[in-house]
């Protein structure tokens, strides 16, 4: 029988097999290369766009810092925990927490669940996308990639999966919840899955307050899940503690002697402060006591609370 290899010694080949395993393997990195190219050239020929919106000028990408929070009409507060370089880390409750990029259209970095059985789903997403992809926003703007996926589910086992992506600006528009009435670039992301289209999102990005005031998710077979924008601004628990200190020396300083009505500023760090006396009582025991307003403002967003003190007998206000 005629050998289909000649002979040759055994290292020799080993090292003809060897040559020939990275050869196919550029062949099928290259073609890999090819297809996403191909299929990010046809995705980007086919986005909705339209006009007659209000008109914006481009927005650049948010900034966010610790403190910063933004409650939603599902209950949810997420807060910015941490800054790392361009890591952003959030808190959005005791069971769900994930960290992303300033681009809100890229997928979650990292996230974790823990369901009301006490287990703990959680995953990672890897894209070679610029992070500022459709940045500045301006209606028309697109961008498609692909994600590398991984999750683990309550037992603790991964399973990674490939995800394609297909993002743009699709027009402005004035939207209005609870939190107010804004100008709006509505951001549209649709996400394929095993070739089948799995979820559409749309944000609803407000360059007033520096986030999107309305997300809305769409699933094939299931209904949209929406959620609007209640409340947003620097949250007084997750202050960073220098800023922290200045709001409870300012509230301190305004209620011993500041009139009721009248405001007393201060600023430190990028925080600013404003305390406002609204009134004044006094308890049948002689304590005097005073309501509130405070408001604390960072990169842009403001934050406003109502709050009532007592006066200690060693001089000290305690919130009560």
């Amino acid at each position: 029988m005629t050998p289909l290899l000649p002979t040759l010694p055994r290292r020799a080949l080993a090292v003809v097999v060897a040559v020939g395993v990275v050869a196919a393997c550029q062949t099928a990195t290259e073609g890999l290369e090819s297809l996403k190219a191909t299929l990010t050239s046809a995705n980007l020929a086919y986005v909705e766009t339209r006009s007659g919106g209000p008109a914006l000028p481009p927005a650049p990408l948010p900034e966010y810092g610790v403190g910063d929070a933004f409650a939603f009409d599902n209950n949810r507060v997420h807060a910015v925990a941490a800054v790392d370089g361009a890591t952003i880390n959030w808190d959005a409750g005791a069971d769900f927490r994930y960290a992303t990029l300033r681009n809100f259209a890229l997928p979650r970095l990292s996230w974790s669940w823990q369901r009301n059985d006490g287990t703990t789903s959680s995953g990672t997403a890897k894209s070679d996308v610029p992070p500022e992809a459709l940045w500045p926003l301006r209606v028309g703007n697109r961008t498609a990639y692909s994600s590398s996926d991984t999750y683990r589910d309550g037992d603790g086992k991964p399973s990674s999966y490939l995800q394609w992506w297909k993002c743009w600006v699709a027009g402005t528009e004035t939207v209005e919840v609870p939190a107010g009435r804004f100008d709006t670039f509505e951001v549209v992301c649709d996400r394929q899955y095993d070739g089948n289209w799995a979820q559409r999102s749309r944000w609803y990005y407000a360059p007033a307050a520096g986030h999107y005031v309305r997300r809305i998710l769409d699933f094939p077979g299931a209904d949209s899940q929406r959620m609007d924008l209640v409340a947003y601004g620097p949250r007084p628990l997750s202050l960073p503690a220098a800023a922290n200190r200045l709001r409870a020396e300012t509230v301190q300083r305004t209620l011993e002697k500041t009139a009721s009505g009248e405001t007393v500023k201060a600023s430190a760090g990028g925080y600013a402060v404003a305390v406002t006396p609204l009134r004044t009582m006094r308890t049948p025991a002689g304590v005097y006591c005073r309501d509130y307003r405070q408001e604390i403002t960072a990169r842009g967003r403001t934050s406003r609370q109502q709050g009532s003190a007592c006066r200690d007998d060693k001089g000290f206000w305690q919130s009560r």
